[in-house]
């Protein structure tokens, strides 16, 4: 999300404006929360930034990009309610700046913005958009950034950014009608995976509204349609041989059947080469096969047993000595706790 060239030119300097000193802290937070050393420098940093953080009133790319990794640094450290509550904050945000229309036609670009700058707004804005979508599917919320409203490309993959190699995108809907005219990204795969599961919780939504008017004739075709696209898609990034990739195969666990497989080959990884916020699609996986766990072949029951095994393998990047099943108390939702009480049954058996 940020350019390193820029980051590392301003963050040497004296002379930094409010948000960027905030931003360069959180840089610190998220540094310490994947190592083992100077965690006790982890809250007074957090507290004086959080702080800094709502008294601004700063119109800059950084204060975005603040409010974003701040957000990702609440669900590193599983705090889901002030992650929500900052993740509102920097949905308003990126509205408030109109990074969702950054490609419109009528949109008149400054002279004195170079294209970095530009491309920083375009990865802060799909950032916020990608936790949005997360936070939608783990909740069952609609989502505050619409694809509709959404006149902003996608960003370069993150090679050609950092080198400064900026050509143009595709919109979001190309990139899922057309997966191979884009160029190789893990965040873009990302995206138009979330993409689509939004479109199915919006449909969901739909049926039941009307449900509750009084009409039980809905049309399964978009449906349907809904499923190819997502299974089409899965094959399109399966099919990608690319070296291993933690956003990579976060997208991959969100697209494909084979979570299991996937998530047990992350046990094997030092927690710090896990994707910051993989506990959600694996929490989420976990909640579904719960409700299902009583199907009759008895397949999703012995599916939950296996991911519950590995959820206890998994170390939690807020606490290494726990794992993520003793995150599991902090989500605030009735399904993850009963996915709880499972694994402890389980456990003791």
């Amino acid at each position: 999300m940020l350019h390193q060239a820029s980051y590392l030119a301003w963050s040497r300097s004296a002379s930094k404006s409010i948000v960027q000193t905030c931003l360069q802290r959180i840089m610190w937070i998220i540094a310490i929360l994947l190592s083992t050393q100077f965690r006790e420098l982890i809250e007074p940093l957090y507290t004086q930034v959080k702080k800094d953080l709502e008294f601004s009133e700063s119109f800059e790319v950084e204060h975005a990009q603040s409010w974003t990794l701040l957000t990702v640094c609440e669900l590193m450290r599983a705090s889901y309610s002030q992650a929500w509550i900052s993740a509102g904050r920097m949905f308003r945000l990126v509205q408030g700046l109109r990074y969702h229309e950054i490609d419109s036609p009528d949109k008149v670009h400054s002279s004195k913005e170079d294209s970095t700058c530009t491309e920083e707004k375009r990865r802060v804005f799909w950032m916020a958009y990608l936790l949005d979508h997360l936070f939608g599917m783990r909740n069952d919320w609609p989502v505050t950034l619409s694809e509709h409203m959404i006149c902003t490309k996608l960003p370069v993959p993150d090679s050609d950014f950092q080198g400064n190699c900026l050509v143009s995108g595709n919109f979001i809907s190309q990139a899922i009608t057309d997966p191979a005219s884009q160029a190789n990204s893990p965040f873009n795969d990302c995206l138009a995976i979330v993409t689509l599961c939004g479109r199915g919780l919006l449909r969901n939504r739909h049926n039941n509204i009307s449900k509750a008017y009084g009409d039980n004739d809905s049309d399964s075709s978009e449906h349907w349609r809904w499923l190819k696209d997502i299974l089409s898609l899965k094959d399109q990034i399966k099919s990608r041989g690319d070296k291993p990739h933690p956003l990579g195969t976060f997208a991959q666990i969100l697209a494909t059947e084979e979570i299991i497989r996937l998530a047990r080959g992350l046990t094997h990884l030092h927690f710090s080469q896990v994707h910051p916020l993989m506990s959600m699609p694996l929490f989420t996986a976990a909640d579904f096969l719960y409700e299902y766990r009583d199907s009759e072949d008895g397949a999703f029951l012995q599916q939950l047993r296996d991911l519950v095994d590995v959820l206890g393998n998994l170390k939690n990047v807020n606490d290494y000595e726990k794992s993520y099943l003793d995150l599991l108390p902090h989500l605030c939702i009735s399904a993850s706790l009963d996915v709880l009480r499972h694994g402890e049954e389980q456990r003791n058996s």
